[in-house]
């Protein structure tokens, strides 16, 4: 048996408008907040386990291994468009639902 706990705080929320220049020089994105690290996502917290066993069988060294990632099936959004318009706040990145693994593996 094994297992890694991961953790860390979520990113920050940077919404950004575009403002077309006085210059004329086209648009230039701009910060709604002042303060980058006012607000942030949910923070992250991951558990990855894993067992295996081996055997010996027939003269062949097999061993079965299961993988269990995001054992809790934690639910996160990690990033969303930032960017004022239709798609404002739609999720970009979220976390993996959890995987489960099999694997066999045979030596001889």
């Amino acid at each position: 048996m094994s297992g890694t706990m991961y953790g860390r705080q979520g990113y920050p929320v940077g919404e950004v408008i575009q403002i077309q220049r006085f210059d004329g020089l086209g648009l230039t994105p701009v910060l709604l907040e002042r303060d980058f690290d006012a607000r942030r996502y949910d923070d992250l917290h991951l558990i990855d386990v894993r067992a295996q066993k081996a055997f010996t069988w027939a003269g062949l060294r097999t061993t079965l291994m299961v993988d269990c990632f995001n054992l809790l099936n934690t639910n996160v959004t990690l990033r969303r468009i930032a960017q004022v318009g239709t798609t404002f706040g739609n999720p970009t990145e979220l976390v993996p639902p959890r995987l489960v693994r099999l694997g066999l593996q045979v030596r001889f």
